[in-house]
């Protein structure tokens, strides 16, 4: 909560209730067997830095994957621990031929378009409009299958200089 407080927050209207943000990761863990999903939790010290959920495409008529959710807590913004979680999502579909891969991101949420970009995420002119977050306007990010390929090899070939690790679960 903390995470998409400090993400959101400066993109929402004053007030603004947070109740699409209650309850969601109870309502996703008591779901997650069901689903052929990926969680990635990184963590330093026993004490988490984000998750990171990846899985099928949840946009009705496509193919490919998604990641459907990345927060990393505030605490931790620019210590590696997003690249790290996304890269063992990325590499997860990899192995399940997810072609594109795409992550749906708020417009104007310019921290999260520059970290996907860094990523080979690109707009590809899809939006919509979540009544939910006020309003607001999110576009849909893709991302080749061949571009996950190489970064993954790339990623996975230099070793780690931080002390999170993220564990796994599916």
């Amino acid at each position: 909560m903390r995470s998409a407080r400090a993400g959101f927050g400066p993109l929402l209207p004053d007030g603004f209730g947070w109740s699409a943000f209650v309850g969601g990761g109870e309502r996703l863990a008591a779901r997650i067997d069901q689903l052929d999903v990926r969680v990635a939790v990184a963590d330093a010290g026993g004490t988490v830095e984000g998750y990171c959920v990846v899985g099928p495409t949840r946009d009705e008529g496509q193919a490919g994957g998604e990641v459907w959710t990345l927060f990393v807590d505030p605490g931790a913004w620019g210590g590696g621990a997003a690249d790290r979680l996304l890269m063992d999502g990325l590499g997860w579909m990899s192995g399940r031929d997810a072609d594109p891969v795409t992550v749906w991101s708020f417009v104007d949420n310019r921290r999260a378009k520059r970290f996907y970009e860094r990523h080979a995420f690109r707009a590809d002119g899809a939006q919509r409009t979540l009544p939910e977050f006020a309003g607001l306007v999110a576009e849909r990010l893709a991302r080749p299958q061949s571009a996950t390929a190489r970064r993954t090899r790339s990623a996975t070939a230099r070793p780690s200089t931080s002390a999170s690790s993220t564990r796994r679960t599916t």
